[in-house]
């Protein structure tokens, strides 16, 4: 979006604009990494009334279904942890789940990903084709969770019926399934995974169920090449680290630019601030600050992802620069109270978020940020 200079005719949709878009900034600067993951279990769910057969340490794993008059449906289970290699409080970017298809009997099927419900097994069964082998204990069958003890609530497993994603599969090759954005996707599953661990029960691979002869058969983590393994790439942000200055550091940023006679608290201007003179290097000094780059202005067009620090920051700088123009006083009312967010003045809420934000907690910052509204 174009840069915007305040004008005597708007006197605060400037400020409110380059608040927001500095604090973006500052955030973003910490930087997003890549880790890639392989496969904590894997399995294959083949169609048995009474659960019989499994294939948990197979080197393969199918989806679709096979030419066989009855019991040809196939279904795929995987599961990643992204617990020890990414950190609690992380932002989950992207992620890409890739698969080796390594051997078809059909041309180019559908395969999706679907949430599995339940948590379920890989035991000791092992196979080279389709039919699977004598379901072993721990394995997941078609009935059970954990052969021979627990149960689907379904026979088939449990999951979401709505995909995650899907990806045309044709000849064998590598084949990615990618998130569309943050919120959505693998993406979205892996930071649910992140933040609920007892959530995570991976996912269920489904392929053509409509006929005959259109199973898929990928590589598995038993596979004996390792470069035809599962793998999930998964690009985070790391969680916020406190970088601030102590107590009441947003409390002082803008002192020196709005001297107050008698007021240590809040430097208020007696007078609304003019932008260019003012607020602009209000501005430059936040960034500063921060230890990012570039500068205010520059900033207002800055494109960073809108991850929990983000959001934190990005909220916080707006109140400060809305406090810095005059256009909030320090009595300003905070209507409710909730995540341990205060209650009572803007004075309240600023200490609260300087401090969270100190001390790296993003999230309640970013929560308790919203009651600045």
């Amino acid at each position: 979006m174009p840069v915007r200079r305040r004008t005597h005719g708007e006197p605060h949709r400037a400020v409110l604009e380059i608040g927001l878009a500095v604090g973006l900034l500052a955030a973003g600067s910490a930087g997003a990494e890549t880790v890639t993951l392989g496969a904590r279990r894997d399995n294959t769910l083949i169609e048995h009334p009474q659960g019989a057969l499994s294939n948990g340490a197979g080197p393969h794993l199918f989806a679709g279904r096979t030419s066989t008059a009855a019991g040809s449906i196939r279904r795929g289970l995987l599961a990643f942890d992204p617990g020890p290699a990414i950190p609690p409080g992380s932002t989950i970017l992207s992620a890409v789940l890739t698969l080796h298809l390594s051997q078809t009997n059909a041309g180019a099927v559908q395969i999706s990903l679907h949430r599995a419900l339940s948590e379920w097994g890989e035991g000791a069964s092992a196979a080279a084709g389709g039919g699977g082998a004598p379901a072993a204990s721990g394995d997941a069958t078609w009935v059970h969770t954990f052969y021979d003890t627990r149960f689907w609530e379904k026979a088939g497993g449990d999951f979401d019926s709505v995909a995650v994603t899907e990806v045309v599969v044709d000849s064998p090759g590598f084949y990615a399934w990618s998130s569309p954005a943050p919120s959505e996707g693998p993406a979205a599953d892996v930071q649910k995974w992140l933040d609920e661990p007892s959530a995570n029960h991976g996912w269920v691979i489904l392929g053509d169920e409509s006929s005959p002869t259109t199973v898929k058969r990928f590589d598995t983590r038993e596979n004996p090449d390792p470069a035809f393994r599962p793998s999930l790439s998964v690009e985070f942000i790391p969680p916020c680290k406190g970088r601030f200055a102590g107590p009441g550091y947003w409390r002082r940023q803008c002192l020196s630019l709005y001297p107050v006679p008698g007021n240590s608290d809040f430097p208020l201007s007696p007078a609304e601030p003019d932008f260019e003179a003012e607020v602009l290097p209000c501005a430059e000094r936040m960034l500063a600050d921060l230890t990012t780059g570039g500068g205010a202005c520059e900033a207002m067009t800055a494109k960073v992802p809108l991850s929990c620090e983000n959001r934190a920051v990005g909220r916080l700088t707006t109140l400060v620069f809305n406090l810095c123009s005059g256009r909030l006083q320090k009595g300003c009312p905070v209507e409710r109270q909730a995540h341990g967010c205060p209650r009572g003045t803007l004075e309240d809420l600023l200490r609260a978020l300087s401090d969270f934000l100190r001390l790296g907690d993003c999230r309640q910052a970013s929560r308790c940020a919203a009651f600045g509204d």
